[in-house]
């Protein structure tokens, strides 16, 4: 967008549709999945402690995927579910976002709420 170094010039470029996005810099899969291994390795211990005390008939199953992640995160399994859960999570944020829904929803984080909404067309 070409326009002067002040706010009533860049909005009026906006708002005559002369502005285009050539690089948004956005997080990549790959590093968003290094960024998970990194902090779920990191959290293991306290994962799992949250969840024993929390949900204790979960905490087998939630120890096997965490070290099943921790020790093979590029598995086809691991990629199959980040993407579920980024397809997931897009939805949610376009709906609230873009159609209005009630942003308290993420505030709440209720896993219920949260995966009702990303489900439901």
């Amino acid at each position: 967008m070409e326009s002067e170094n002040n706010i009533d010039s860049i909005l009026e470029q906006l708002r005559k549709g002369k502005f285009a996005i050539d690089k948004s810099n956005y997080a990549s899969k790959e590093e968003l999945y290094e960024h998970a291994h990194y902090i779920i390795s990191s959290s293991r211990q306290s994962i799992l402690n949250s969840i024993r005390e929390t949900n204790p008939k979960f905490h087998s199953i939630v120890k096997w995927a965490i070290d099943s992640f921790i020790s093979n995160p590029n598995s086809r399994l691991w990629h199959i579910m980040s993407s579920l859960g980024l397809y997931l999570s897009k939805r949610v944020s376009k709906k609230v976002n873009m159609y209005g829904y009630n942003p308290l929803i993420f505030e709440q984080r209720s896993w219920t709420n949260l995966i009702s909404l990303s489900l439901s067309p």
